[in-house]
């Protein structure tokens, strides 16, 4: 049986923190330089939701596997883990200790890599491509790194062809990319994969009964220190919000054909058309 671990983070909506933005609502915290997320619904990062989608393909395509989805902290993770349930992963791992609180990237690695390890390993490692809130992307190759297995970045395609012989499809910047990796190995997905599938009603009822396994830093045989907030090899200096101005400009006519033709000229003028 291939045993599946899909790397899932929670992020905040990002179609609310543009409409904050705009608002001039959105507020960042001092002392933390993070957004606050007051009044902001949080959940899955849409690139691990396609991760997920990547490992439910594979079981469609009649691999059998055991798919376990793992993630780090968060403010309401029974949300992703319930999505998670519902779409059809088998188990789910809460990785939450104080000394998490806050961590990097690389933090965040060394977290997911001690918890895969304790686990018993796994053949192969999804994750998204990028988190969509400060779209770094570097924690699955460094879980990769410090694993000591492959890593191929953005997949838009996976597959088993043999025993222990993955075909990732890369989507690059002329075109895609085909390649094979040995097994284990850490697959990031990008959204040139599609549109991941929704739940159904029945399912994502049955998955309210279903938990995740809490695991903390000493549960996994981790050193807290490596991973304190104090112990940081990036620290975020600064974040500010950009500033955001609009103009507004009404064109009237006798008719709709000459507001049309108002229009067109106004992009044209702007080398929009």
């Amino acid at each position: 049986m291939v045993k599946i671990a899909v790397l899932a983070k929670e992020v905040p909506d990002s179609d609310i923190v543009d409409a904050f933005a705009f608002a001039g609502r959105l507020q960042i915290d001092p002392a933390t330089k993070t957004i606050r997320r007051e009044n902001i619904a949080v959940g899955m990062n849409s690139y691990d939701a396609q991760a997920v989608e990547a490992a439910m393909r594979l079981r469609d395509a009649g691999v059998d596997c055991t798919i376990q989805v793992l993630s780090v902290g968060g403010i309401a993770p029974q949300a992703l883990f319930q999505r998670s349930f519902a779409l059809g992963a088998d188990e789910g791992y809460h990785l939450v200790d104080n000394s998490f609180a806050g961590v990097d990237s690389m933090g965040c690695a060394h977290i997911l890599a001690a918890a895969i390890r304790h686990l018993g390993g796994a053949d192969l490692i999804l994750c998204g491509r990028q988190g969509t809130d400060y779209d770094q992307g570097v924690v699955g190759p460094t879980v990769a790194a410090l694993l000591d297995i492959p890593c191929v970045s953005i997949a838009k395609d996976v597959r088993l062809v043999s025993p222990g012989i993955a075909r990732v499809v890369r989507a690059i910047p002329d075109g895609e990319e085909t390649v094979d990796v040995e097994l284990p190995a850490v697959v990031t997905i990008s959204n040139e994969l599609g549109v991941p599938r929704y739940p159904t009603a029945m399912a994502a009822f049955a998955a309210r009964r279903k938990k995740p396994v809490t695991l903390s830093a000493a549960d996994i045989g981790l050193d807290a220190a490596r991973v304190a907030l104090s112990g940081e090899r990036v620290r975020r200096v600064e974040i500010d919000i950009p500033k955001r101005e609009g103009t507004c400009q009404f064109l009237e006519g006798n008719s709709a054909s000459d507001v049309a033709a108002k229009l067109a000229q106004a992009l044209s003028k702007e080398s929009v058309i």
